[in-house]
């Protein structure tokens, strides 16, 4: 089961990794359900401004992959309105992330992301004995604590409806 106080309440914001034409945006999001004014002819990238429950929020996620064959996250407001801990902070609390096995993260975000991640900070473990090969520490943005798989397995399909493989 997730942990709730580390996710945040249940209202969301859709995170827009790439620019998003408002005409394309204006047709996957329910203005019924949001209250926000979309001007088709503006683009938009980065968060929407939303303030909507997480179903809504998922609503428009599926939406925009499905119609504008693009990526969108669902995203709790906690991870739009908190402050984020810097990248330099985030890679020291990695660091510390000990497998037994000798793996470490590596000092730069993960090399193959599509785009930063809204909730979390991504490394890339190096190293080890051998036993166990690569690996990735996601660190939350707002309260630094390391993610379990169950945790991003969780609110990959709880707020996103995608299935994760770590």
């Amino acid at each position: 089961m997730m942990n709730t106080k580390n996710i945040g309440s249940s209202l969301c914001d859709v995170y827009l990794p790439k620019e998003v034409k408002g005409e394309l945006l204006a047709k996957c999001v329910l203005k019924r359900h949001v209250g926000f004014d979309i001007d088709i002819e503006k683009s938009y990238v980065g968060y929407c401004g939303l303030n909507v429950k997480r179903l809504i929020g998922l609503m428009a996620v599926m939406r925009l992959k499905d119609v504008a064959k693009t990526d969108a996250v669902n995203v709790p407001i906690r991870y739009r309105d908190c402050p984020h801990i810097s990248l330099d902070e985030a890679r020291l609390i990695a660091a510390k992330v000990d497998y037994g096995d000798g793996r470490k993260a590596s000092d730069h975000e993960h090399p193959f992301l599509r785009y930063p991640h809204p909730l979390y900070w991504v490394f890339s473990l190096t190293g080890g004995d051998g036993s166990i090969a690569g690996g990735s520490v996601y660190v939350d943005r707002v309260d630094g604590h390391v993610w379990s798989s169950d945790e991003l397995e969780e609110y990959s399909h709880d707020f996103n409806n995608e299935f994760l493989s770590i």
